[in-house]
């Protein structure tokens, strides 16, 4: 069994959905991106184009397509605006969505990454932390829960240490954006974090 296999099994066994992306809709989001998507993300993409009806480590929801491709283009536009401001990478693919902020799959790293890792970005902060060595490392670390409490806990012990990156307050004095990307919210926050600096 493949860790997508994995993935999408403990999804069904708490309820939550998903349908494919058509082959014409991953040609067309990567003819937008301007570049193919990484194997692991058209496989996913190609079993399921988003997860209804559960969150990821308490916020986080599998987007579809649509949603990568909005994130993507808000977070060019920008950091356009704010050439001097590292905050953003053509290269963040944002996959999973909770609020404002996202965790992204990073597919061209500077010489001290890995591809393939996850980065948290979040506007209202400016983070950009990587969270997790890989996609499928968050995932397989991250506790699956429907809106109707069945859960699906993590397959090893460090989970909670790696599954939960810090979701920042939001702090007055901090402009805020908004994302036009269609997605259910979750307001639950795992308890006991701490606002990381950035």
């Amino acid at each position: 069994m493949t860790e997508l296999d994995e993935l999408l099994a403990r999804v069904r066994a708490v309820g939550g959905a998903y349908a494919p992306a058509t082959a014409a809709a991953v040609r067309a989001a990567e003819h937008d991106l301007g570049r193919p998507l990484p194997d692991g993300l058209r496989a996913l993409y190609r079993r399921a184009d988003g997860v209804d009806g559960v969150a990821f480590a308490g916020a986080y929801r599998l987007g579809t397509l649509e949603q990568l491709l909005a994130r993507w283009h808000l977070g060019m536009r920008r950091q356009r605006v704010s050439a001097t401001d590292d905050y953003f990478s053509w290269a963040w693919l944002p996959v999973l969505h909770a609020e404002r902020a996202c965790l992204a799959w990073d597919s061209a790293v500077a010489p001290d990454g890995a591809c393939g890792q996850l980065v948290l970005v979040d506007p209202r902060q400016g983070f950009r932390d990587v969270v997790a060595p890989s996609l499928w490392a968050w995932l397989a670390a991250a506790v699956i829960e429907s809106a109707d409490g069945r859960r699906s806990d993590p397959r090893h012990a460090l989970a909670h240490a790696l599954a939960r990156p810090p979701i920042p307050a939001l702090l007055d004095d901090v402009p805020t954006e908004t994302f036009d990307v269609p997605t259910e919210t979750f307001a639950v926050r795992p308890p006991g974090l701490t606002r990381r600096s950035p």
